[in-house]
């Protein structure tokens, strides 16, 4: 009886031993492609009631073909009434993005018009630069803009 008790045990342990190793494989995917590229000093103007976003694009250099890397950019926006706004060192909870092409950028600088529907009482901003099959850069600093007061 000992030897069916241990054969009995030697099977449920295989068994349970494959049940944890079945050999499916997570599917295939290529590594994460790196796009460094970022807009610094990221500022805010107001010009003729419509207002404009700019920077200046980290690690640009024309000569090494940088240029034909950038596709556009993704401009996230939040826009909070003034007594609703989050505190200075909260996370800021972007509601969407809008897409821009190659038409915002000229040489190593990012200029865009911000779309009205994207500005509230207090909105931030931010940029990502979008590279080759649209991976997204770094994030630009955070751009804090005040409409209204109550």
């Amino acid at each position: 009886m000992s030897r069916s008790l241990f054969f009995l045990s030697v099977v449920m342990f295989l068994f349970f031993l494959t049940m944890s190793s079945c050999g499916v494989k997570a599917p295939p995917s290529l590594p994460r492609q790196e796009f460094s590229l970022k807009v610094e000093d990221l500022q805010s103007e107001w010009r003729d009631g419509d207002l404009y976003l700019s920077g200046y694009i980290n690690g640009f250099e024309e000569s090494e073909g940088v240029s034909d890397l950038i596709k556009g950019c993704r401009l996230y926006y939040a826009g909070y009434s003034s007594k609703a706004q989050p505190c200075e060192r909260c996370p800021i909870d972007y509601h969407g993005f809008h897409e821009f092409g190659r038409e915002v950028i000229s040489r190593n600088r990012l200029s865009l018009k911000v779309p009205e529907k994207s500005i509230g009482q207090v909105s931030f901003f931010k940029v990502h630069l979008k590279g080759p099959k649209g991976v997204m850069g770094l994030p630009s600093n955070t751009v804090k803009i005040e409409t209204a007061q109550e």
